[in-house]
């Protein structure tokens, strides 16, 4: 999402490139129809850059690319999306600055941290894919965590 101007879009994936489908939900009043949107990829992409124009380091780039995926969670669940796929973190990340890396994994998890109770009362699953066992001890717990919460509440809801 770049900061500049927020939008969520599905792809289709060509090997070296992402090609983006018909359909584009802009948060500038203009939306596809929800019956279209099962599935959403986020690509947070610009946080660095942004900071960069502003003249502020890159956590705060990276803390304001959190607030647009908040945002961009708020308008899926909105529209109806089922499956909302957000890559906060690419194996190209783990060639910048450790402390950079390590500042990102801190807004990652604070965000979620902050989010956990929201998540379970909207029914809101997180999932990690990838090489989760690279994720920082923490972050693993705290996925674990969402994840029990979550179940709790469906068999609280279902059962």
């Amino acid at each position: 999402v770049s900061c500049r101007t927020p939008t969520l879009i599905t792809a289709t994936y060509k090997p070296g490139r992402v090609v983006p489908s018909s359909l584009t939900v802009r948060w500038a009043g203009q939306a596809a129809p929800a019956s279209t949107m099962a599935h959403v990829a986020l690509i947070p992409d610009g946080n660095r850059r942004w900071a960069d124009a502003n003249s502020l380091p890159h956590a705060a780039g990276h803390m304001r690319g959190a607030e647009r995926v908040k945002e961009a969670v708020k308008v899926a669940v909105q529209e109806g999306v089922e499956v909302l796929t957000v890559y906060a973190f690419s194996t190209e990340n783990w060639k910048r600055d450790p402390s950079e890396v390590a500042a990102l994994w801190r807004v990652i998890e604070e965000n979620l941290r902050r989010e956990q109770q929201s998540f379970a009362k909207q029914r809101i699953r997180v999932v990690a894919v990838g090489e989760v066992e690279r994720l920082p001890a923490s972050l693993q717990e705290l996925i674990a965590d969402i994840d029990r919460a979550q179940a709790a509440v469906e068999v609280e809801l279902d059962g």
